[in-house]
């Protein structure tokens, strides 16, 4: 048995007790200590809490009885106030680890549980394709209770997987110019060229006011405060507007008096835009801002440049972006300045209306059906 009972970044294993409970004794950190039976706390040792079972007694009392092993795990939890809707995990995940021991040992005792038992479980999990968090509750469960409660060290060593992060779905140039042919005002032609045309943000492109605007440049203020470059088709825009609208102004005006459009808002009208285009893809406002960052790498623009105009602090991250790059033909894509010349800046009339509620009521319950029908070809592929 190893004497160490710690995770694999070295620090002990942390008290049992949920969240949303309060302590049962005035000790802060324990760890079990196999030697002699006690545990070790900031300010010394002490004896063991009274609402925790003795180091080893779950397994060594009745070692081959699976039900009083569960009895006393579950007594010991319930003293430290975990709730019924997490024993029932607990109980879910202990009888399928029950199961698969007994099937690869033929023993039906808690104490014939082994390292290698746990390493095949895991492998077992994975191979069933269960999700990650799933796998990281099998380990918790198992470590709390062979581990914490009874002194065992079956997960020593052993990691939680992490989340994994798929790569989001990326417009193509052809699937962006059908966005901006099926939105139904200029107002959301605007709003998916800016999206698209300079990678900004949901929350950064409904905060521009008509004072951020300049003819060859937009201002960003707040946290990732920046300059990036306009698109060449907006400057007639930006000059017939700095004649018709304050400059204190939002460019996209909400249903109040001085407010802007909610990110909800825009989400729905970059979502409808998709749907009346036919597209299949899972598509929101940072889709435009992938899609921006991709087609400026296929376009041959500097990795550097790039991560100014999007506005991220660490270059990592925009070099994600480079896995979505094809292993030939790079500079053959279109600069998302290009697909924003689709909008036809001279029939837009400015200022633009303010957001109304019964036309975006409308508006999304005319697009359900058409939303339902997308969301269940996606599923069926």
């Amino acid at each position: 048995m190893n004497q160490t009972a710690t995770y694999t970044n070295g620090l002990p294993y942390r008290r049992i007790q949920p969240r949303l409970s309060f302590p049962s004794s005035p000790c802060n950190v324990l760890r079990t200590c196999h030697a002699n039976g006690v545990v070790s706390c900031l300010g010394g040792q002490c004896p063991l809490s009274p609402s925790l079972p003795s180091v080893r007694s779950l397994t060594e009392q009745n070692p081959a009885d699976w039900i009083t092993f569960w009895r006393q795990t579950k007594d010991a939890l319930k003293k430290q106030g975990y709730q019924l809707s997490t024993l029932r995990v607990y109980r879910q995940v202990l009888r399928s680890f029950r199961t698969f021991i007994s099937e690869h040992t033929g023993s039906n005792s808690p104490q014939s549980v082994s390292r290698k038992l746990m390493h095949d479980f895991l492998w077992k999990l994975t191979n069933d394709e269960c999700s990650w968090s799933w796998v990281s509750t099998n380990i918790s469960v198992i470590r709390t209770a062979f581990d914490k409660l009874s002194g065992q060290s079956i997960t020593l060593g052993i990691r939680s997987p992490k989340r994994r992060h798929n790569l989001s779905d990326i417009l193509s140039e052809n699937e962006v110019q059908k966005m901006l042919a099926c939105a139904p005002r200029a107002r959301d032609k605007l709003l998916i060229g800016l999206m698209y045309g300079c990678g900004l943000k949901v929350s950064e492109v409904v905060a521009l006011r008509w004072a951020d605007m300049a003819p060859d440049e937009i201002s960003i203020r707040g946290h990732r405060a920046r300059l990036i470059p306009m698109p060449a088709c907006y400057k007639d825009l930006i000059i017939t507007a700095k004649q018709r609208c304050d400059a204190s102004d939002y460019i996209f005006r909400g249903k109040a008096e001085g407010t802007h459009l909610s990110t909800r808002t825009v989400e729905r009208i970059v979502k409808k835009a998709a749907s009346d285009a036919k597209i299949l893809k899972m598509v929101c406002c940072m889709t435009l801002r992938h899609s921006y960052a991709v087609a400026c790498l296929k376009a041959g623009e500097n990795l550097l440049q790039i991560q100014l105009n999007l506005g991220q602090q660490h270059l990592e991250t925009t070099e994600k972006y480079l896995s979505y790059l094809p292993a030939h033909n790079i500079q053959s894509a279109v600069h998302p300045f290009n697909h924003a010349s689709q909008i036809d800046t001279t029939e837009i009339d400015l200022p633009f209306q303010c957001e109304d509620e019964k036309s975006a009521l409308y508006a999304f319950f005319h697009n359900l059906p058409n939303y339902l029908l997308l969301k269940n070809l996606r599923k069926t592929g």
